[in-house]
């Protein structure tokens, strides 16, 4: 039947953005020794305000091939060796479509005498921005090229420095304006660092064996924060976990150390610290020795980004098989696990961990898990929820076989084949409880690195494939 009478609800969506460039490019080499590139671009984005939607972008490049010069040619050691160096700016709009115009949304009101009549209505849910621009990145790069033994030995090093100005961010305004953030470009960053890239041929003959690898150490600091300098506070679950202020490094997770673990009940009684404990809660530190554990104890403790990354592959090859193994890590970041102001409360599964938490002055534990009750006193923002994220994995296991030429030359119309078995997150290595390769609730960079425990852990996939060319 036909329910003429019935109603459905239904919403639409629609959207657009227009983004147009203009590019010019030069070349020049000299002897294939002095090499020179230049360009520079022109980029519109309908994405930022109608007084700041152009930015112009200039990259400047330069080559200088050493090992082309007559007086290496009696260096047989070194066969390729390259000084490299190079400016450049590019631009970011990475921010939704009309983010500079203050947009409406529909609102309930009740107007009228007594009880009233429900109105439906429109309210502004967002801050016009019509100075709103470009994020600029300009980066500075100097490197260079070192080929040994006919490229048995390869190694590349980089060093750069780049200065992100006009930082797209939420930042917070004073609610007195009807809302709690606003888009706006403020601050400047700093990030400065190196790579290393290193290739060895290691064996070349029947058996061949190489190994490729990289490593990058980087530093972010924040440089300029708006005329003031005041610093902004980053929030995840109500909490401010993070403060972003100049010297620091952007996101940086600003909370109270723990000093460790209450013993016993004469340890409690003996603290400084006034505030409610019992034997088995951590042991705040009052790093400002006022007494009271309060916000104004937080520090900075650590941050999301990395100190180090890096990655290694080894290629083996027999006659016809031939086998990868791709290896990946990161060490000296850290992640926040919110989730862990309710940990431990005998509400449902916990982690293993809390087995060896503090039962008793006899059996005190590992001397870092607390007591697991209700009542504990987990929910302070503090280094307990901070875990190390650093870990090491094999990314990638692949083993593969190829028809050898002699058996293709019998097959008309397929010149080669090869067969392949492919393991995909064999395996991680890492002292965090949760999976710090894929947890992240919060990716936002004044509140980076939350994981509340809802992320899915990367598959172990195996992959049986076949490739032919014709």
């Amino acid at each position: 039947t036909l329910n003429a009478a019935g109603q459905t609800n239904a919403t639409s969506f629609a959207t657009e953005n227009a983004l147009i460039s203009y590019v010019a490019r030069a070349n020049y080499s000299y002897k294939d020794r002095y090499l020179f590139t230049a360009s520079i671009r022109r980029d519109g984005s309908s994405r930022f305000g109608e007084n700041n939607r152009w930015g112009v972008f200039p990259s400047l490049s330069a080559g200088w091939r050493i090992s082309e010069e007559s007086f290496m040619s009696t260096v047989s050691l070194i066969n390729n060796l390259k000084l490299r160096a190079s400016y450049g700016q590019t631009g970011r709009n990475g921010l939704g479509d009309f983010s500079a115009i203050g947009g409406l949304v529909g609102e309930n009101y009740i107007l009228g005498n007594g009880l009233g009549s429900l109105q439906l209505g429109l309210r502004p849910n967002s801050i016009s921005n019509p100075d709103l621009t470009w994020e600029t990145t300009s980066t500075i790069n100097v490197g260079v090229d070192l080929g040994l033994f006919e490229n048995r030995i390869t190694l590349g090093f980089d060093y750069y420095r780049s200065i992100t100005s006009d930082l797209l961010l939420n930042v917070p305004v004073p609610t007195i304006t009807g809302f709690s953030f606003a888009l706006q470009n403020l601050g400047e960053v700093e990030n400065k660092g190196f790579e290393v890239e290193l290739g060895i041929r290691a064996l070349t003959g029947e058996f061949k064996w190489s190994v490729n690898g990289n490593i990058a150490h980087n530093k972010n600091t924040v440089k300029k924060l708006g005329p003031e300098g005041a610093p902004i506070f980053g929030s995840a679950r109500g909490f401010q976990i993070a403060k972003t202020e100049i010297g620091q490094p952007i996101g940086s997770y600003f909370l109270i150390p723990v000093e460790g673990i209450f013993q016993t009940q004469e340890e409690v009684d003996n603290s400084p610290v006034s505030k409610i404990q019992n034997p088995g809660d951590l042991k705040y530190s009052d790093t400002n020795g006022d007494g009271v554990i309060n916000p104004d104890d937080r520090v900075h403790v650590g941050q999301a980004q990395p100190d180090f990354t890096w990655g290694m592959s080894h290629n083996f090859q027999y006659k016809n098989f031939d086998l990868g193994l791709l290896f990946i890590g990161e060490w000296g970041n850290n992640l926040i696990n919110i989730q862990l102001k309710e940990d431990g409360q005998s509400r449902g599964n916990v982690y293993s961990y809390w087995l060896n938490r503090w039962k008793s002055p006899s059996e005190p534990g590992d001397g870092e898990t607390p007591r697991a009750a209700v009542t504990s006193n987990l929910t302070t923002a503090s280094t307990w929820w901070m875990r190390d994220a650093s870990f090491f994995k094999l990314r990638n296991i692949t083993l593969g076989y190829s028809l050898p030429p002699s058996v293709m030359e019998k097959i008309k119309g397929v010149s080669g084949f090869r067969a392949y078995l492919s393991v995909e997150n064999v395996f991680s290595i890492d002292d965090y409880f949760g999976i710090p390769s894929t947890a992240a609730w919060s990716n936002t960079a004044l509140a980076p690195g939350i994981d509340t425990d809802n992320s899915y852990p990367l598959p172990r996939t195996f992959t049986l494939g076949l490739n032919f060319t014709f």
